[in-house]
Order: C-alpha cells, then sequence, then structure tokens
C-alpha cells in the first residue's frame, strides 16, 4: 500500500464522523430555516418605517439573519459534529484598516520604550489594542504579555523573525488584553525587561536580525524599490521634521529596524477583514470554544480555494503562522499548487514545504514572518511544471500533486503535522475540474472558500444607497444562506470507496492586499531569489549573494556523459521542437535540475542510436526519456550559460551546492519550460542602477562591450537613451474614463 492510499486510509476511518455530521445538519435544517424566517420578517418590520431604503433594509435583514443562523448553529446537540461557530460574514467583509496607536515616550512615568544595558536592543511596551508596526529586519522576543502579528500568536518567550520590504504590506504587532496563564517552566527563560512589567499589557523586546544579505538586492534588481528594507515612516519618506520623542527612538532603534509612526509612506499597512482574525485566533488556539480538534480527527488540513485577487495567499500565510504558533507546534507541512504564483519559490514549480520551530537555541527557534521570495525556503519536495499554469500539462500536474500528497503522508506517519494547501485562482472550465480533483486528492478538513464581496451599487448622482432593482428578499435571504458555514460531502473514489470525511467548509469575503508589486514583480523576485541564494547546512536563515551579479559568477561545470543520466529535455508547450534543435534552444535558458531517485542503465542504453549529427553523449542524452514525477523530483533551477558540444560540457549558474551535485553520481536530468530568464539576470549593478535612475548605460556590461554581450537587445526610447528590451518605462494612461463617467 502507498503511502497516498494508507493516508486515505486513515482518513476513510472517519466515516463514522462523517455520518454524525451530516445528521447534524440534517437535524439544523429546521434552525436554518427559523433563521430564514427570522431574518424575513426583520426585513419586512424596516420596510414598514418610513424612510429606510431597500439597501439599509437589506442590510438589516442579513445582519438579523446571520444571528438567527449563529444561535441556531450553537444549539446543535454536538459541538463537535457541528459547524463551529466561526463569525458572521453576511453583513459583509469588514475590513479594519490597522491604524497605528503607538507613539513613543522616552522619559516620565509614562514611558514607553528604554534601551537595554549592554547592548543594541530597545524594550517597547504597548497597552492593550495598541499596534505598531514594523519595516525593515527586525528580531523580536516577547517578554510580557501576549500579541498578535500577521497571524502568528506570540505569548511569552516566543522570538519572531522580521523581514518586511516596503514592497509588501508591513506587519502590524498588536497587543491582546487578556492573556492566558501559562505554566512556569515556558516563562522561567524570559529575560527581564526594563520597563514595568505591571504598566503593559506588551513588552517586546527588539533586535536587530542577522545579516542574509537582502539589503544587497538593489545591485541586482530594482523592482523592490532603491532602499527595499528602508524607513517607511512618513517623515522619513518625505525628509520632514521629526519631534524630539520620534528622534530620540530613531537614534536608539537597531541597524535595519525601523518603526513606522503614523501613516507609511511609500508603503501599505497588512489590514484583513475582521472575520479572518476570529478564523486565525481558531487556528492559533485562542479561541476555545471551538478547539481546532474538533474539526476532524487527526491533524487539521486546511485549503483555500478562490478567484484571483481575493486574498487567498495572504489568508494561508496568516494561517500558516497562526498553526506554528499553537501551544506545542513543531511542524506545519505546506502544498503550493499554484506553479504561477508560488509563495515561497520561483514560478513553475509544485512544492511541498516543512515549516519547523526548532528545539535548540540558536537554531532558529523563531518563527519568521517575511514575502515569500525573501526567505527562499527550500522545499522538503518538489516538481517543475515548467509553466505559469497548468493548461497545458493537466494530467502531469496532477501527478505531480498527488506524488507531493503521498510524501506528505509518509512524513506525517505519526498523524501530529497539518497541512495548508495553497490553489490557484482558476476556477472556471479546465480550473474548476482541476480544483475538485485537487479536493479529492488532499481529502482536506477544513476549507477556506474565498468569494468577492458584494459592491455597493451607485446611482447617477453617486448615492450608494439606491434601489437597485435587485434588493429583494429572496436575494437577502440567498446570501445570507450562502455565506453561512456549512459542512461539505464525503469525499468517495470512482468505485464508491469512503477517502475522506466531510470537510468544514468556510465561506469569508476576500479582501484585495495592497502592495507596491505586481504579480509579475513578485515571480521575478522570486526566481532572482532562489538563483542568488546560498543555503547553509544546518540553519534555518537563507543567505543571498546579492553583492554580485549572475554574469559576475563562476558557473558550474558538468560532464553531459557522467552527469546527465536523465538527459535534456524541452518541454512541448505551444509547440514541440525538434531534437537537433535542442541544443540551440536550451542555451542560456533557464532549466531545472531534476534528480532521477533511480536510474536504469540497461534502459538508458536501450535507446536506439540517433543521427542528429553531434557526439555520442549528446546524442544520448536528448533521447532520454522524460522523468516522470513518482520517480524523481526537482533540486533547483539554473541559468545554462554555456554549451561546450566538442568537449561534452555545460555550465550552469545555480544556487545547488556543487557536492550536492556530485553526491548525486549523475543522476540529474536538465528540464527546460515555458520560463523564459529575466532580463534583470542579464545586468551587472552599473546596468540596473541606469535602469533605474534612467541615466545612460555604461558602454560595458560586466567588462564586454556591450553590442557583444548575447541574448540582450538594446532598444531607444522617446528621449534616445538605450535601455534592455524588457527594462523600458512604459507610459500607461490611467484617465480614461466611460462616456457616462465624464
Amino acid at each position: 500500500m502507498s503511502a497516498l492510499a494508507a493516508h486515505r486510509a486513515r482518513l476513510a476511518s472517519a466515516a463514522a464522523a462523517a455520518a454524525e455530521l451530516q445528521a447534524a445538519e440534517a437535524g439544523g435544517s429546521g434552525s436554518s430555516a427559523a433563521a430564514a424566517t427570522s431574518a424575513l420578517t426583520a426585513e419586512s418590520s424596516a420596510s414598514a418605517q418610513p424612510g429606510t431604503s431597500p439597501r439599509k433594509r437589506r442590510k438589516q435583514a442579513l445582519a438579523t439573519g446571520a444571528a438567527a443562523a449563529s444561535s441556531s448553529a450553537s444549539a446543535l446537540p454536538n459541538a463537535a459534529s457541528s459547524a463551529p461557530a466561526w463569525p458572521d460574514e453576511r453583513a459583509g467583509p469588514g475590513v479594519s484598516e490597522a491604524a497605528l496607536t503607538w507613539q513613543p515616550l522616552a522619559s516620565g512615568a509614562r514611558r514607553n520604550w528604554a534601551p537595554v544595558e549592554g547592548g543594541s536592543d530597545i524594550d517597547v511596551g504597548l497597552h492593550a489594542d495598541e499596534t505598531l508596526a514594523f519595516s525593515g529586519q527586525a528580531r523580536l522576543r516577547l517578554l510580557h504579555g501576549q500579541a498578535t502579528i500577521s497571524g502568528a500568536r506570540l505569548r511569552a518567550p516566543d522570538r519572531i523573525r522580521v523581514l518586511a520590504p516596503k514592497s509588501s504590506p508591513l506587519p502590524v504587532l498588536r497587543a491582546l488584553s487578556q492573556p492566558k496563564p501559562h505554566s512556569s517552566a515556558r516563562c522561567s527563560s524570559t529575560p527581564t525587561s526594563v520597563l514595568d512589567t505591571s504598566l503593559f499589557a506588551v513588552i517586546v523586546r527588539l533586535g536587530a536580525a542577522p545579516d542574509c544579505g537582502l539589503h544587497h538586492l538593489p545591485n541586482v534588481c530594482a523592482l523592490a524599490g532603491i532602499d527595499p528594507f528602508g524607513d517607511a515612516s512618513e517623515s522619513a519618506a518625505t525628509g520632514g521634521h521629526r519631534g524630539q520623542e520620534e528622534e530620540q527612538l530613531v537614534r536608539a532603534l537597531p541597524a535595519g529596524v525601523h518603526l513606522v509612526l503614523g501613516a507609511p509612506r511609500g508603503a501599505a499597512l497588512l489590514a484583513q477583514p475582521d472575520a479572518w482574525e476570529t478564523v486565525l485566533a481558531h487556528l492559533s488556539g485562542l479561541a476555545p470554544q471551538v478547539p481546532l480538534q474538533q474539526l476532524a480527527p487527526g491533524p487539521p488540513v486546511l485549503l483555500v480555494r478562490g478567484a484571483k485577487r481575493l486574498g487567498k495567499s495572504t489568508f494561508a500565510r496568516l494561517a500558516l503562522a497562526a498553526l506554528l504558533s499553537r501551544e506545542g507546534a513543531t511542524r506545519v507541512a505546506w502544498l503550493d499548487a499554484d506553479p504561477g504564483q508560488g509563495e515561497f519559490g520561483p514560478p513553475g514549480i509544485l512544492a511541498l514545504h516543512i515549516f519547523e520551530r526548532h528545539a535548540k537555541e540558536g537554531l532558529g527557534d523563531e518563527l519568521q514572518l517575511a514575502p515569500g521570495w525573501t526567505l527562499a525556503h527550500t522545499p522538503a519536495r518538489a516538481h517543475f511544471l515548467g509553466d505559469t499554469t497548468p493548461r497545458d500539462e493537466p494530467a502531469r500536474y496532477l501527478a505531480m500533486l498527488e506524488e507531493l500528497l503521498g510524501f506528505y503522508a509518509r512524513e506525517n506517519a505519526s498523524q501530529t503535522m497539518p497541512l495548508i494547501v495553497n490553489t490557484p485562482g482558476w476556477v472556471k472550465g479546465l480550473g474548476a475540474d482541476l480544483a475538485s480533483r485537487l479536493e479529492h486528492l488532499a481529502c482536506p478538513t477544513l476549507i477556506i472558500d474565498m468569494r468577492a464581496a458584494p459592491e455597493a451599487v451607485t446611482g447617477p448622482d453617486g448615492d450608494a444607497d439606491v434601489d437597485s432593482g435587485q434588493d429583494d428578499e429572496a436575494e437577502a435571504l440567498a446570501e445570507a444562506e450562502s455565506m453561512r458555514p456549512c459542512q461539505g460531502e464525503p469525499y468517495y473514489d470512482g468505485s464508491g470507496a469512503l477517502l475522506g470525511a466531510a470537510p468544514t467548509i468556510v465561506p469569508l469575503y476576500g479582501a484585495r492586499v495592497a502592495a507596491r508589486s505586481t504579480p509579475a514583480d513578485g515571480r521575478i523576485l522570486a526566481l532572482l531569489a532562489h538563483l542568488h541564494a546560498r543555503p547553509v547546512s544546518g540553519q534555518v536563515c537563507t543567505r543571498f549573494d546579492f553583492e554580485r551579479p549572475l554574469c559576475e559568477m563562476r558557473p558550474v561545470l558538468v560532464d553531459v556523459q557522467q552527469g546527465l543520466a536523465g538527459g535534456l529535455h524541452v518541454l512541448p508547450f505551444v509547440a514541440s521542437v525538434a531534437p537537433a534543435l535542442r541544443l540551440a534552444v536550451l542555451n542560456a535558458s533557464l532549466v531545472a535540475i531534476v534528480r532521477l531517485d533511480e536510474v536504469d542503465r540497461a534502459a538508458q542504453d536501450s535507446h536506439p542510436p540517433s543521427h542528429f549529427g553531434l557526439q555520442q553523449p549528446w546524442d544520448r542524452a536528448l533521447v532520454q526519456p522524460l522523468p516522470e514525477p513518482a520517480s524523481s523530483h526537482c533540486v533547483a533551477l539554473a541559468v545554462l550559460r554555456a554549451i561546450d558540444v566538442p568537449r561534452g560540457q555545460l555550465s550552469l549558474l545555480t544556487s545547488a551546492a556543487a557536492a550536492q551535485l556530485r553526491d548525486a553520481r549523475g543522476h540529474f536530468a536538465l528540464v527546460r519550460g515555458a520560463i523564459d530568464v529575466p532580463v534583470w539576470a542579464s545586468l551587472d549593478a552599473a546596468h540596473v542602477q541606469a535602469a533605474t535612475t534612467g541615466a545612460a548605460p555604461p558602454p560595458l556590461l560586466a567588462g564586454v562591450p556591450r553590442a557583444q554581450v548575447p541574448y540582450v537587445e538594446w532598444t531607444q526610447d522617446d528621449d534616445g537613451a538605450e535601455t534592455p528590451l524588457g527594462l523600458g518605462r512604459r507610459r500607461v494612461r490611467r484617465n480614461l474614463m466611460r462616456k457616462g463617467q465624464r
């Protein structure tokens, strides 16, 4: 029995629980009808009041229906077999704008920050519900109380590493008012604060994060800004005058740590709907009324689904932090099923990541909150799809996901590791079919169903409170019922055998998270970070070599005959490539280094000789079968810098260590997909700076005249300045309006 089959068998053992869930749902149908009747009665009574508009009546009906549905859900006989008391989404998304309320006070009885003697750290005290935002690279340690930040629930003496570039939403720390009591063993190692713990709900110690080389990113790419980890405060962005208190705080902060005071400039704060907070509280264990273990037997399998631009990835990242911050949590798995917008790796890759909270001091026993490209996390297992969409390879896409889920089942033999599945935003046509197949493969116990929030209808005079002709009782009741948490259908295979119990489905309104970078920019940043990453064995934090561009790095030489038992491959996206032309297509391209689990030398030698006009090692490499997901995995991506046909060698620029490639004894294949090398990877620091500032580029690129640099085409803009093709400034008109909007 395979690992995935065994995992499904364990899920099938929850059939009794599934039956109880269905019985509870059937028993609650009368309560649901009562809730609908209550909502209808409320709207009818509101309509009788003079001056009440149809939209206001509809909102009142939704709110009343929400309360009735919640009360009916709580009245079910068994809380473990009923839908949990998740927050009410029926009255709207309720996005809370993060307002920063903490202000520095350095002296007097009300001082709320102080430097730590003998070091560069400072202690900051927050009262209940005060908020504080960060930019830069910081290391936080909670000394007193409890706080939340980006989904994580911190308890003393938790530690957390925060990487907050201005191109991504900035994390906001919020002090909790009523901390839960904890054992003395947990709090015995908490350092003593220089502030009085009786005066504050939370005291946090701020320190500098270990240098990982991210501040050199502008030498390679300017998509994250000239100073990506700089101060995002309004006074720093505008060069305005700082007050005395703020000036003292700025001088005392550790190097690379910035506190955002007031509204940020050039950056956005991480704001999220109120309902998200309640769901995350359940996941982190701070909402004891519905324990997470009651959802289904075993560790939770959380799947986030929905259309594009609804905040699925943002919510999934918050859920990851919430699960890792649970009491006693050690490991959480993350399945990146979106090849176009992976959270922790380059595009075109499907990966299973395992995040750990280490128990050893100094090995990274803190949480890490950061955009995925700043971590360059090494996956436990990955496969190279080769494109940002599974449209052209749906069967291979599902085979890769099935293999990754099987690997998760083997790693989760003890049934203690939760799993988060981040799905693509393709929800129509073939995308809907693939999403359904993925759900049956993963058998999630909890599904977060992201939905677009209803938009207000505006009239010609701009009034949002008008009768659109659709604000009737049926629509209000249908919307209220559709946003009610419910139990889904159990998972069965084609023969009718039970695969998994019915999941809990929680509808949530999505929310677009403001960010300076676009999805395309995020893919480029993730790819460049992957190519410049230098993972160190035994360390959690990845280091980056952004001081040198790729064109100045020393490549790794690979002997085709001894080092590429899996051959050379070009995936047939759009059109297939004849074997005789594959070397030309592979040269200076982005390829995946795929390691074979086993190599059948006899099968390799059984392939008939080819006649491509090349030497024997090349002919053999070009006719090898494409590695299957069940017997291979992707190690890293690389830029195939050069091909030396007479010597039978390839030059690769990759983040994979040469020792790792040697240890595999040649059990590798190189696979090219539809993802190209970004133009930033072909430039040196001088040309990156010229492209950023708009200045004339220097005549030499990495010591070579620009005209002699291959694969980089230079164009002239309207001002006569030369820029690499793809880096020119685009002029976009954003003031176009429809005729009725003028």
